[in-house]
């Protein structure tokens, strides 16, 4: 588990702060954990964002609701 169920949020611990800096620091995958994403998926990635938020917003507008 990533993190401990605290009473009104939840909080990371020592040990799991560590393996978030080493994964990091190693850039590593770990499936179900990290990814080391190219330059290429993440110019695709924010592609596809704009396109959502195009649509998104369209979708607002005929709503009108004006962003």
């Amino acid at each position: 588990m990533a993190f401990e169920k605290g009473k009104n949020q939840n909080k990371l611990t020592d040990k799991n702060i560590n393996k978030i800096i080493e994964t990091y620091r190693n850039r590593v995958d770990v499936d179900k954990y990290a990814h080391v994403a190219s330059l290429e998926e993440i110019e695709q990635d924010k592609q596809e964002i704009a396109e959502l938020e195009a649509k998104i917003n369209e979708q607002l507008k005929i709503l009108g609701i004006h962003v």
